[in-house]
């Protein structure tokens, strides 16, 4: 973990070199929910400084992470109306903002590999999403960025399903994530990541889901000793800003913002494997008992939540296209 430190202090130094260069063309916000020394925060300040040299100095990116622009849902009204600013999230806010059908790639257990979730992204299908993303005034800049497998940390034990029910676990304002974990059996709670640490010591809540970089950055292990590895959503983060604000821009400086947010996810996705087993190992060190799961009993054990009548409105048939589109 000494590693990511000193990669952290170095890209701080980074965002100074960036802030401190000459008068650029184009200045943008970028704003994101982790902290800044974890790999996605830390792509964010390399993303900047690949922007700042190969715009020679055009382009300035402010990296805000910990939400320090607002809440997600307040960011992206931001980016709607106009404001330069990119912001990176799952796709589960957007189904709750007109693009329905998008939401499914949220559904739990829906792919068991990043492979898998790649080909999503890459479909015909997605193609479309985007379209619509389009139409609602969303452009997106980049769907490469892996944010992590998402499990679970409890006070209490969880080994099956079955233990998973009545538990108060914390998840994002959508809806997807509120129907995945009922289908569970859990009282899905929504709630700001600000307020979860509280949270869990006062035992309004008996746990949270997110990806382990999160889980960490945010110290939750200090206060909820169990780990369930369950991987309950492979999460592919989008970035986006506004149309309007896209539609200002020249083309050169579009074409270096796509070029360059693809760039960045690639890295952080370089450093995210390594820097979870360092995480697990880390927790185990301070008491965490860490689970895993018999994943086709836990995917067996969601199967309603493609019936829920909160996804009504999906396209006949989605979630059978979703699946021929996995196994081809």
């Amino acid at each position: 973990m000494k590693k990511y430190a000193l990669l952290a202090a170095l890209f701080v130094f980074g965002i100074g070199c960036v802030a401190n260069a000459g008068q650029p063309e184009l200045e943008v916000n970028v704003g994101f929910g982790p902290t800044l020394d974890v790999p996605y925060g830390q792509a964010h300040v390399y993303w900047a400084k690949i922007l700042d040299e190969q715009s020679n100095g055009a382009i300035k990116m402010n990296v805000f992470p910990s939400d320090q622009l607002g809440s997600g849902k307040d960011t992206i009204d931001q980016a709607w109306m106009g404001d330069p600013i990119i912001y990176s999230t799952d796709v589960a806010m957007f189904a709750d903002l007109g693009v329905p059908d998008i939401g499914i790639l949220q559904a739990p257990y829906l792919a068991e590999t990043w492979e898998q979730m790649e080909k999503l992204f890459a479909s015909e299908w997605w193609m479309g999403q985007e379209k619509l993303l389009e139409e609602k005034g969303f452009k997106v800049l980049a769907k490469n960025w892996r944010y992590g497998d998402r499990h679970t940390l409890t006070t209490r034990p969880v080994k099956s399903p079955a233990d998973m029910a009545g538990l108060k676990i914390r998840v994002p304002q959508s809806m997807i994530f509120v129907k995945a974990f009922e289908a569970l059996g859990a009282s899905a709670t929504p709630l700001a990541l600000g307020e979860v640490y509280t949270s869990l010591q006062q035992g309004v809540i008996d746990g949270l889901e997110n990806p382990l970089g999160t889980i960490w950055g945010g110290k939750y292990h200090e206060v909820a000793k169990n780990l369930l590895l369950d991987a309950h959503m492979k999460t592919i983060n989008i970035f986006v800003t506004g149309t309007s604000f896209w539609e200002t821009l020249s083309p050169e400086h579009q074409e270096l913002l796509l070029k360059t947010a693809q760039e960045a996810g690639e890295y952080q996705n370089s450093l995210l494997e390594e820097f979870e087993t360092n995480i697990i190992e880390e927790m185990k060190k301070e008491g965490v008992i860490v689970t895993e799961i018999d994943y086709p009993e836990f995917k067996a054990a969601v199967e309603a939540f493609y019936t829920y009548p909160e996804f009504s409105n999906w396209t006949p048939g989605l979630h059978e296209n979703i699946k021929k589109i996995l196994a081809e």
